[in-house]
């Protein structure tokens, strides 16, 4: 009977371990994930509230190429899902030899040149239509017009988006989440702070939109120096 009770029992406690083990793992893993939603839900909020202050005209072309923006996000953010998905299994071995650490950083890059690629591609089509053809949007000349100068912030922005999503996948790939949740925390603050302080000095929205490419530059510079460094240029290295 003690041993039929043994039995049953250590199973129980196995299964217990597996909870506490994959609840701490989410909870390491879910604040950072957090920070970068709400640091990006906080710029795009601020960017809207800041062009609502303007005239509806410049409003309207405002949320017509944030729409634009919006749509063309998934064909770049899907780079972050990519790497999720198949570089695990490489970055683990990775650790074992030079040249699993040597194919794992291939892996990265071929990632990152079809992210940006496809970043660039969606962003230049995208442009084209505020920039040729607003009037799919509104038969409103003078928001027509207003759209003109938005056209390239947006393609910029766009552009950016694709090296920043394979960098974001890279790095949560490689834990490292404490990095990711400090620079969207702090983005969460700055670049909201920035754009408060555009209304204040009544800017226009293609000032707007260059606050938000200068954004976009400096998340995409931080980030893959992040990967490069975190890289070990192809020597077995881990993230702590």
């Amino acid at each position: 009977k003690k041993g039929m009770l043994g039995a049953k029992i250590a199973p129980s406690a196995e299964q217990e371990a597996a909870k506490k083990e994959m609840f701490g793992k989410f909870f390491a893993f879910a604040p950072p994930v957090l920070l970068v939603v709400i640091g990006k839900m906080a710029t795009f909020g601020f960017m809207t509230h800041v062009a609502a202050a303007k005239d509806p005209i410049q409003l309207a072309a405002h949320q017509v190429c944030l729409s634009l923006f919006f749509f063309l996000a998934p064909f770049t953010e899907v780079s972050s899902q990519t790497a999720q998905s198949f570089l695990p299994t490489f970055e683990e071995k990775r650790e074992t030899s030079q040249e699993w650490a040597l194919v794992a950083r291939r892996l990265v890059n071929r990632l990152q040149l079809l992210a940006v690629g496809m970043g660039v591609a969606v962003a230049a089509l995208g442009a084209l239509i505020p920039r040729f053809a607003g009037s799919l949007f509104t038969q409103d000349l003078s928001v027509v017009a207003a759209m003109k100068p938005l056209a390239m912030p947006l393609f910029l922005a766009g552009a950016f988006h694709g090296f920043i999503c394979s960098a974001e996948g890279v790095l949560l790939v490689r834990r490292d989440l404490g990095f990711l949740g400090k620079i969207y925390a702090a983005s969460a603050i700055i670049m909201p702070a920035v754009l408060l302080q555009l209304k204040r000095r009544a800017a226009p929205v293609p000032e707007i939109w260059t606050a938000f490419v200068w954004f976009q530059a400096i998340r995409a510079l931080i980030l893959n120096l992040r990967v490069r460094l975190s890289d070990g240029g192809g020597a077995p290295a881990k993230v702590v």
